[in-house]
């Protein structure tokens, strides 16, 4: 069973497996932390047909968030990880999104309907 791997078998597995094996232990939801993947999965095929102007779009807009909230608290939650591409060190997660408007699936939403279709 996937839940049960130890961290060599884990490494060996995707990016978006560690994500959902890490939202299980944590008991957030799954449906919101695949929505989060996914959206992050469309914008990055989007950007990868797309000059780099958007594709710096996307990483300013982050960056941007992060230095409003601060690294340290934005360490905290599992979806700025997905944003970003970082595998998190599970033991500082304690949350899966921020609240209201400064919400990651919003942020990745809204920037995915920015994009040319």
């Amino acid at each position: 069973m996937i839940e049960n791997l130890n961290v060599e078998e884990e490494e060996k597995i995707s990016y978006e497996e560690r994500i959902k094996n890490i939202a299980k232990r944590k008991n957030f939801d799954i449906a919101s932390v695949k929505k989060i993947l996914d959206l992050r999965n469309q914008i990055f095929s989007k950007l990868r047909n797309l000059d780099y102007s958007f594709t710096d779009s996307y990483f300013e807009s982050l960056s941007e968030f992060t230095q409003r909230k601060g690294r340290a608290e934005c360490q905290k939650y599992l979806a700025w990880h997905i944003a970003v591409g970082s595998t998190p060190d599970e033991n500082l997660i304690q949350f899966l999104d921020f609240e209201g408007e400064d919400n990651i699936q919003n942020l990745l939403e809204n920037f995915l309907s920015r994009l040319p279709k």
